[in-house]
Formats: structure tokens, C-alpha cells, sequence
């Protein structure tokens, strides 16, 4: 235990430099988390678009009923058919965009510490 007190008074001169590595490696680490909640949004966008394609392919007298089965709003399905393009390219940038964020941060902590 004495060896941990001592590394802990050694970190104490460098304040500045240790808080900042842990700064960088708090930001890489909800990065990394934030890449699974993007693949669902992708994985998500990609199922209601193809079910979006589907009740349109139904007659549109029983598109009120397959939308009421669904759990759909008529919003939700215009917005299922059209913008599941646009969460794709969005949510593929920002996977990208996490992923520099991560690697940046990584080195930086690693660099600092």
C-alpha cells in the first residue's frame, strides 16, 4: 500500500497533465459506447424501412389497419418510407466520426499519462 500512496503524491506535481489524461480517456471511452447505440439506429432504420416498404406495397384501404398493428402514426410511416436513407448515411458518418474522436483521445491519453 505504501507503493500506491507514494505513486499517488507523485501524481499530485502533475495535476494538469493527470487530469487532462483522464479527461482523455473519459471522452474516448463514451466514444467507444456511443458506437452501439449507432449501429441500433442503423439496424433500426433499416428494419422500418423495409417494413415501411412493405405496408406500402398494401392496399391502401388496409394501410390504416397494418399501420394500428404496427404501433405506427401516419408521421412515423412517411418518415419510415423517405428518411431511412438519411439515418443511414447519418448514422454511418457519425460512427466515423466517433471512431477519430476515440482514436484522437485514446492517444492522447496515452501520450499524456
Amino acid at each position: 500500500m505504501s507503493h500506491l500512496g507514494r505513486a499517488i503524491r507523485y501524481l499530485g506535481h502533475y495535476r494538469r497533465i493527470t487530469i487532462a489524461a483522464y479527461g482523455a480517456l473519459f471522452i474516448s471511452i463514451v466514444a467507444q459506447l456511443a458506437v452501439p447505440q449507432l449501429v441500433q439506429r442503423i439496424l433500426d432504420a433499416i428494419t422500418n424501412g423495409v417494413t415501411a416498404q412493405k405496408v406500402a406495397a398494401v392496399p391502401t384501404a388496409f394501410q390504416p389497419q397494418a399501420l394500428a398493428a404496427l404501433g405506427w402514426t401516419p408521421e412515423q410511416f412517411a418518415m419510415y418510407t423517405k428518411g431511412a436513407e438519411t439515418a443511414l448515411i447519418t448514422a454511418g458518418l457519425l460512427i466515423v466520426a466517433f471512431a477519430l474522436m476515440r482514436a484522437f483521445f485514446a492517444f492522447s491519453q496515452n501520450f499524456m499519462s
